[in-house]
């Protein structure tokens, strides 16, 4: 009889506590029991709880975390008030009160709204656990302000059919996260397309940024959820740039105005223009480069071919760094598609019809890796890329003016992927071995400087047109007949190059030979310079004496200067050659080993 008096005595202390109206420090003052110390845990358990173990002293409800909420709301530091008062309930209590015994319910897709009392109320309490346990980051005022509709919610759909129910804020973001993740909407029968649907709506309604993007792009050429719908789809995206003022969503309307969706197939370009321009000065890519369609062809304004490709240049190294760090959404194929019509048409630069293929090689490389994507478009673009590659291939063998041609081998001086990566201003290491009188394994890595003066190796993109190659890896290995220059032959008078590897490392900021008066080396290969390797040779075979059993590596470092390239070495590539699987590479040292 004693312990149900206390409990009852107790009812109040509870819930101002979990109202958050008393502190922790007082309701242990009050229910006399050291509730996080040395008090015997079954005691307290047995004190708070029945004999079947459930909760009797005082259950808290939807109402208590709303009230919760809103009191922290008002506090000085409300971050700091929500913070203490969960973590006692998460530490202390938690245990006590059997919290894990309540389970929030989902279906396959989307999270169903509680309808039980001890469901909601968990709800609420993982909101906040999310908050302190997962993102830190997340404004106190945004949590507090989603509990609070959580718990309202709850109330207003207590009672309803499930048909008629109400949604959170934070329920349509989620089910919007699920939606669109690929292969969800196709996946989903139609009882759940139609309760997303309804969900979605709910969120335009209230001009949720993420439910109208996710209707005005289902209506932009249509979807699982909506038929196709330019004008309601161009409504959405008017209303979404005055919200957020999103270069996004500039750019959608730019293509909608350029490709006359609204107007019979017409377009209007001097909306495009508008909307183009928006999205270019925001970042966006996309604007960027229909801004150089619309300059190149004159469409909606005056012709200015040079602010076309410049357009296009500006944004081409950005997507190209992207697309080599695997971000292959990126817009790097449509970019080189551009530069390669500039160079095939010769009307902004000079005409070179392998400059232009070798563009369009790397764009068919680009979007093969995007077409997993599914974007809107991307079969266009494919499409576009290839006839550009058929129609510039066949250009080529028809030209009787142009010297070069597609082969199964071609001779170079020098690697062609370690001048485009000079180009950029990055150091690219090359090891060539010779692996007999004929043949010559060159390995090329890229490579960059960390802060903290480390090496980094990085993925960069390789392409030939001769051979029509066209890779991206951190590390090259070709396989190719080749003979050395005069600089390595001198090399060749001191020392067996068939022990060990010629690698240099390339790096046009920071070359080690100085000249007589200490500045740095920039000018064209002379005797001098001749000389410097030679003795940097010898400093490298005397330490072979030392350590006879180790392999010889030579490496120095020279500026992106083209007569040393070229003097360098000689090799012919052969097409298939290019390796960029290191067992490959093994298999073929153990078969010349053999």
């Amino acid at each position: 009889m004693g312990n149900n008096n206390w409990r009852s005595k107790m009812q109040e202390f509870f819930k101002k506590f979990f109202r958050m109206e008393i502190d922790f420090e007082t309701l242990k003052s009050e229910a006399e029991l050291n509730l996080d110390g040395s008090d015997n845990y079954d005691e307290i358990k047995k004190k708070l709880n029945n004999e079947d173990d459930s909760i009797t002293v005082y259950k808290p409800d939807v109402d208590d975390f709303i009230q919760a909420c809103t009191n922290a709301q008002f506090a000085d530091n409300p971050d700091e008030k929500l913070m203490m008062w969960f973590s006692k309930l998460y530490s202390v209590l938690f245990d006590f009160y059997g919290f894990d015994k309540l389970v929030e319910k989902y279906d396959d897709y989307i999270p169903n709204i509680p309808t039980e009392d001890d469901e909601a109320t968990w709800h609420c309490f993982q909101l906040i656990k999310y908050k302190y346990f997962f993102n830190d980051d997340m404004d106190v005022n945004e949590i507090i302000a989603t509990i609070i509709q959580a718990g309202e919610t709850y109330k207003i759909n207590k009672g309803r059919d499930e048909s008629e129910y109400a949604y959170t804020d934070e329920q349509i973001r989620g089910a919007i996260q699920i939606f669109s993740a690929p292969g969800n909407a196709e996946e989903m029968d139609e009882e759940q397309k139609e309760k997303f649907k309804k969900m979605l709506e709910e969120g335009v309604e209230r001009e949720l940024v993420e439910a109208m993007a996710t209707k005005g792009y289902a209506l932009y050429g249509g979807n699982a959820l909506y038929e196709c719908d330019w004008e309601k789809s161009r409504d959405l995206f008017e209303r979404l740039y005055e919200i957020t003022g999103d270069a996004q969503f500039a750019n959608t309307l730019g293509y909608i105005y350029y490709y006359g969706r609204c107007n019979g197939g017409v377009p209007e370009y001097d909306k495009a223009f508008k909307y183009f321009t928006c999205g270019h000065m925001g970042g966006y890519y996309e604007s960027a480069y229909k801004l150089s369609d619309m300059f190149r062809l004159g469409k909606g304004v005056p012709v200015n071919k040079k602010v076309a490709i410049d357009l296009v240049a500006r944004i081409y190294n950005e997507n190209l760094e992207r697309l080599e760090h695997n971000e292959f959404g990126c817009k790097y194929a449509d970019v080189a598609l551009r530069l390669g019509s500039f160079f095939e048409n010769g009307d902004v630069v000079e005409k070179d019809l392998f400059t232009a293929y070798n563009y369009y090689l790397k764009a068919m490389y680009a979007i093969g890796k995007r077409v997993d994507f599914d974007y809107f478009g991307d079969k266009k673009v494919l499409s576009n890329i290839e006839k550009s590659i058929d129609r510039t291939r066949d250009a080529i063998l028809k030209d009787d003016s142009i010297e070069l041609t597609f082969a199964d081998e071609v001779d170079y001086a020098f690697l062609p992927c370690v001048n485009h990566l000079l180009d950029r201003n990055r150091v690219v290491r090359v090891t060539m071995k010779i692996l007999n009188d004929e043949e010559v394994m060159i390995t090329a890595e890229g490579i960059t400087m960390s802060e903290n003066g480390e090496e980094e190796v990085n993925n960069f993109l390789f392409s030939d047109p001769i051979i029509e190659e066209v890779q991206l890896s951190s590390k090259y290995t070709f396989f190719a007949e080749g003979r050395f220059s005069e600089i390595v032959k001198k090399l060749d008078n001191d020392i067996t190059i068939e022990e060990g590897e010629f690698s240099v490392l390339v790096d046009e900021i920071n070359p080690i030979f100085k000249t007589d008066d200490n500045n740095d080396f920039s000018d064209p290969i002379t005797d001098r310079t001749v000389e410097n390797i030679d003795n940097f040779a010898k400093m490298r075979i005397d330490m072979k004496k030392e350590e006879p059993n180790n392999p010889i590596s030579y490496q120095f470092m020279y500026l992106n200067n083209m007569e040393f390239e070229l003097d360098c070495v000689d090799y012919k590539l052969k097409k298939g050659k290019l390796v960029i699987d290191e067992s490959t590479v093994d298999e073929k040292m153990e078969n010349d080993e053999k």
